[in-house]
């Protein structure tokens, strides 16, 4: 996201970001595993990037953005993450290899949107939003966090589309404020 902003590898401000990248990843990964352990779901949202010029867009040059309930940390070398996309989502298609996708964790505050992104009747509101940045790979700015990734394998299994993305930066909400569903209910 950064690149078009003058955030290239030249830059002592990328530099520093880039070392620091694993321990942002291991701080997500060690919140994301402390939930799990709790019997929490955490909401994520996926945004797809399918290359070159335009991020993020299907062919007819529209944003996607999708609700799932579930992101597996893989590795930390390298950093990775897994996610399940089912094929007839409008998002499906616009995820290729090596095209970039955001991992938005949302925070307590966005349960609307979690449910504007996991209903197909309202896909033309996802991002009304004003707290979407829409340069480059599109992203929450208020999100409890970013996790920037590029698409490193696709499997086809059944229904649905493993992938697997490196991570590639991360942002992250210093106040722990996570959007839940248990049981059937946001919490």
């Amino acid at each position: 996201a950064g690149h078009s902003h003058g955030f290239t590898p030249g830059v002592i401000e990328y530099t520093n970001t880039a070392n620091n990248l694993d321990s942002y990843v291991e701080s997500l990964f060690n919140i994301i595993e402390s939930k799990r352990k709790t019997g929490e779901d955490w909401l994520f949202f996926i945004i797809s990037d399918h290359g070159g010029e335009e991020f993020s867009h299907d062919n007819a040059d529209n944003p996607n953005a999708i609700t799932v309930s579930s992101v597996t940390s893989i590795s930390m070398d390298p950093p990775s993450l897994l996610i399940c996309i089912n094929k007839s989502s409008r998002i499906h298609n616009s995820i290729e290899l090596e095209s970039k996708f955001c991992i938005n964790l949302l925070n307590n505050k966005q349960e609307d949107l979690s449910n504007i992104c996991s209903d197909e009747d309202m896909y033309d509101q996802r991002f009304k939003d004003e707290n979407w940045n829409l340069d480059g790979i599109p992203f929450l700015k208020n999100a409890q966090a970013n996790i920037f990734c590029k698409v490193d394998k696709l499997t086809s299994y059944h229904t649905h589309t493993i992938v697997i993305g490196l991570v590639e930066d991360a942002n992250y909400a210093d106040e722990i404020s996570t959007l839940t569903y248990v049981d059937g209910e946001y919490k």
